[in-house]
């Protein structure tokens, strides 16, 4: 992984503003806290006006963006963290993420699938087999979804969305047995699993995105409340 040229002691992969440690936040069972988000805010803004050339605070505020639903700024940044480092694995593989919460399928894979071949054997390979997972899904690519799903799972089989994926994905094609374990790991990875469960929400940029998702999992037995 290329390490930013500046700003290399606030943005070492520990930081709170690091890609790696924002992707391994954004994906875990839990949810950050307000006060928490303001902080992450503040330093990676704090990041970018210090340096305005610097790939990866750009790339880390527009995680933030993506997260916080802002998708067109956070492809703006992205891509501006392109033009600095065209083989920033973090900007790639986080457009492919945006492209794949926004339903553009083929746009996410295309990304994706460039990260990964910049990095074919990084510590985020189950992040991009789970977007995959995730724009196949959201596409009505039920199949698909399972088969990056799976890959994901290879992986790194701890990553509660991976779960999510599968079991909305074999809810919609009415595979009882299988939506059904999935849900399973899902609960054991979030207790006490609703369709409302705040900690099920993702960066959709439309309603309908969503809507499917859930979906799915009422399909494969998510009781609503």
């Amino acid at each position: 992984m290329r390490k930013p040229s500046r700003l290399i002691r606030p943005i070492r992969w520990r930081s709170p503003i690091s890609p790696l440690h924002i992707i391994s936040n954004r994906f875990s069972a839990g949810a950050k806290r307000p006060r928490n988000r303001i902080y992450g805010l503040a330093r990676r803004r704090k990041a970018v006006a210090a340096d305005d050339n610097d790939a990866t605070a750009h790339t880390s505020l527009a995680i933030f963006d993506l997260f916080s639903g802002r998708h067109e700024e956070a492809r703006r940044r992205l891509l501006r963290a392109l033009d600095l480092d065209p083989n920033s694995m973090f900007a790639r593989g986080y457009l492919g993420i945006s492209y794949a919460f926004s339903g553009d399928c083929d746009a996410a894979f295309t990304n994706v699938e460039e990260a990964m071949r910049l990095s074919p054997r990084g510590p985020l390979l189950i992040i991009w087999h789970l977007c995959k997972g995730w724009a196949a899904l959201l596409a009505g690519r039920d199949e698909e979804a399972v088969e990056y799903g799976t890959q994901a799972a290879d992986a790194n089989p701890e990553f509660p969305d991976i779960y999510a994926v599968l079991a909305s994905a074999n809810g919609h094609l009415g595979r009882g047995d299988p939506a059904r374990a999935a849900l399973d790991q899902l609960s054991r990875r979030m207790p006490a699993l609703t369709v409302g469960y705040e900690r099920l929400n993702r960066p959709f940029a439309r309603a309908d995105a969503r809507e499917r998702f859930l979906t799915g999992l009422r399909k494969a037995g998510l009781p609503e409340r």
